[in-house]
C-alpha cells in the first residue's frame, strides 16, 4: 500500500523505518527513534557479529571504545551502581525525621522490632554500610510508617506508656 504523500511526491521514494515511523500519523509533536536512525542501523549492520556479540562480556564495543577514556573500576563493573546507594542517599537527607521517629517507634512499643537494634542498622545504613538485610530494614521502616499513619486516622488505637521523664511529673504533681 502507498502512502498518499507518497503519491504526491511529498516524500522520497526510499523513505527510512524511522521516517516511515515518524510519518504514520500526523502530530504536532515530531516523534524520534535514535535506535531506527538510518546511518546508525546501517553502521551497526556493518560491524561483524564477533565483535558485537562476546560470551561473558556485555557491551564489549562499547568497553573496548571507551577503553582509553575510562578507569578500569568504572570500564570492567557488572552493574550501573550499587543498588543500595539510593537508600544510603535518602537516608542522609531525611535523617532527623527519620531519627524522630527510631527514637520510639511503634513497631518497637507493639514487639515487632527491637528499637536499638533498628536504629544501629539505619545508622551503618545511612554511612554507607550495606547489609543483606536491606530489604527488611526498609519493611521495617514501611510498618512503622503504616502504624502512624493507622493510628493518626484514628483506624488503630494504640496505648503508649508514659515516658519516665512524664511518670515523675505525674508523681511530683499528685504529691
Amino acid at each position: 500500500m502507498v502512502h498518499a504523500a507518497q503519491r504526491s511526491g511529498c516524500y522520497p521514494k526510499r523513505m527510512t523505518l524511522s521516517r516511515r515511523v515518524a510519518s504514520a500519523a500526523p502530530s504536532i509533536i515530531e516523534k524520534r527513534y535514535p535506535y531506527l536512525d538510518q546511518n546508525l542501523v546501517e553502521f551497526l549492520s556493518s560491524i561483524p557479529r564477533d565483535q558485537l556479540l562476546r560470551p561473558g562480556q556485555r557491551r564489549y564495543l562499547m568497553r573496548r571504545a571507551l577503553a582509553d577514556l575510562l578507569p578500569p573500576e568504572v570500564l570492567n563493573r557488572k552493574i550501573k551502581a550499587r543498588f543500595g546507594r539510593c537508600f544510603c542517599v535518602a537516608l542522609e537527607k531525611h535523617w532527623q525525621k527519620l531519627e524522630r521517629v527510631l527514637h520510639r517507634p511503634l513497631s518497637s512499643h507493639l514487639g515487632y522490632v527491637e528499637r536499638d537494634q533498628i536504629r544501629k542498622a539505619f545508622f551503618a545504613m545511612k554511612n554507607g554500610e550495606l547489609s543483606t538485610q536491606g530489604h527488611k530494614l526498609l519493611d521495617a521502616l514501611s510498618l512503622e510508617f503504616w502504624l502512624r499513619d493507622a493510628e493518626a486516622r484514628g483506624v488503630i488505637l494504640i496505648e503508649r506508656p508514659v515516658p519516665l521523664e512524664g511518670r515523675r511529673n505525674l508523681v511530683e504533681s499528685k504529691a
